[in-house]
């Protein structure tokens, strides 16, 4: 575990502004907390927040929208951010959480009746009707709401989602199922 950690702080390994490098940050966190009697768990503690910080601040848009272009692969990213959230203080007081509530939003207007994302990118024809949104933020309720075929959750107050910084716009004929 320490030789693993000493490899993954080296600047050299680090796959930064990518997803490998989010894992890489993540593996160092999780590690640096699980073994904090090891020699270097703190300055990995602090290596990992940073990369942590500048990885998350890198790939979600200014409208919480991962920046891949893919909605399967965004919502799987608001999942690793929610993670993310719950085992590290430091992210939490750097405010990320506006990402969820955004990125949900975003998820909420892009998924299809039919519980699928449209084929852009990378996505995959998954049923993604089962992920939930795991907090109270009007964008996770609006995704409830879109993935339950309105049978929980809250309705968007709008029809359509404009999402011009990154690029997206989901026009509806309705929300009603």
């Amino acid at each position: 575990i320490d030789l693993h950690c000493r490899v993954l702080a080296e600047e050299s390994f680090y796959a930064r502004h990518t997803n490998h490098g989010l894992d890489q940050a993540t593996v160092l966190l999780w590690a640096a907390n699980a073994f904090p009697e090891l020699p270097g768990a703190e300055a990995w503690s602090r290596v990992s927040q940073s990369r942590l910080h500048d990885e998350i601040s890198f790939m979600f848009s200014p409208e919480g929208i991962h920046v891949e272009n893919s909605p399967s692969y965004h919502v799987w990213m608001l999942g690793a951010l929610e993670e993310l959230l719950l085992i590290s203080d430091e992210l939490k007081r750097a405010d990320f959480e506006w990402i969820l509530n955004e990125g949900w939003e975003y998820a909420a207007y892009a998924l299809q009746p039919n519980g699928r994302f449209p084929l852009v990118g990378d996505t995959e024809s998954l049923d993604f009707s089962r992920v939930r949104a795991g907090r109270g933020y009007p964008g996770c309720q609006h995704y409830l709401y879109s993935a339950t075929g309105g049978k929980a959750g809250k309705k968007p107050e709008l029809v359509d989602g404009l999402f011009p910084v990154t690029g997206y716009a989901v026009f509806r004929d309705r929300w009603s199922y």
